[in-house]
């Protein structure tokens, strides 16, 4: 019995320890199950994790390229209207010379207008001295004349009755009377004349006058524009030349700092 005791006991060992075995088996295989479980999940989280960071990048190369797009559009966008406002300058510069060319233009013929005026104005006083010294010398003519014809009758009138003296005496009052009003009429036309000669001349006077003066302004304006147009040229230059300065600094400012960098 004892025996038999022994071998039941034997028998029970064996199989908690078979039991034990194939438990722990059990459990080591649970164990490698798990961890290749997890292996598994990080194996797929790094993938997810790549996957993500090439989608990042991605979106920053996406983002970079709009941002240069936008630049360049931008910078697209500057340089028409630049363009355009240069355009436009030059519109307004032509416009003007053109304007400027036809005032010249006008203000030119209206002096020869002038001048031609005046031209004229001599002629027609040139003419009427002409015409005052023909009338003058032709009263000179009838008064000679009438003198004779005076002296004539008179030594008719010698032999002849008292009645014919009478009649004479009252044609040489008449005679007498027309002359004083020939002279009177001579004075005012000389008068007249005199006037005529002192408006001429004074307005001759006063259009070389507005003519130095429009000519004075003119040169005055056309140093003003000269004078504007030079300073507006310098400082355009001095702007020019100070950009490229600072670019020029800037550019080797940069190049220092990646060389340091490296």
């Amino acid at each position: 019995q004892e025996e038999e005791e022994e071998e039941e006991e034997e028998r029970k060992t064996k199989k908690e320890t078979e039991k034990k075995k194939e438990t722990e088996k059990k459990k080591v295989k649970e164990e490698e199950k798990e961890k290749e479980k997890e292996k598994e999940k990080e194996k797929k989280r790094e993938k997810e994790n790549k996957k993500k960071k090439k989608k990042k990048k991605k979106k920053k190369k996406k983002k970079k390229k709009k941002k240069k797009k936008k630049k360049k559009k931008k910078k697209k966008k500057r340089k028409k209207k630049k363009n355009k406002k240069k355009k436009k300058k030059k519109k307004k510069l032509k416009e003007k010379k053109v304007k400027e060319k036809e005032k010249d233009k006008e203000e030119h013929d209206e002096e020869e207008e002038e001048e031609e005026e005046e031209e004229e104005e001599e002629e027609e006083e040139e003419e009427e001295e002409e015409e005052a010294e023909g009338e003058e010398g032709e009263g000179e003519g009838e008064g000679e004349g009438e003198d004779e014809g005076e002296g004539e009758g008179e030594e008719e009138g010698e032999g002849e009755g008292e009645g014919q003296r009478e009649g004479e005496g009252e044609g040489e009052g008449e005679r007498e009377g027309q002359r004083e009003g020939e002279g009177e009429e001579e004075r005012r036309r000389r008068r007249r004349r005199r006037r005529r000669r002192r408006r001429r001349r004074r307005r001759r006077r006063r259009r070389r006058r507005r003519r130095r003066r429009r000519r004075r302004r003119r040169r005055r304006r056309r140093r003003r524009r000269r004078r504007r147009r030079r300073r507006r040229r310098r400082r355009r230059r001095r702007r020019r030349r100070r950009r490229r300065r600072r670019r020029r600094r800037r550019r080797e400012q940069l190049i220092q700092r990646e060389r340091k960098k490296k």
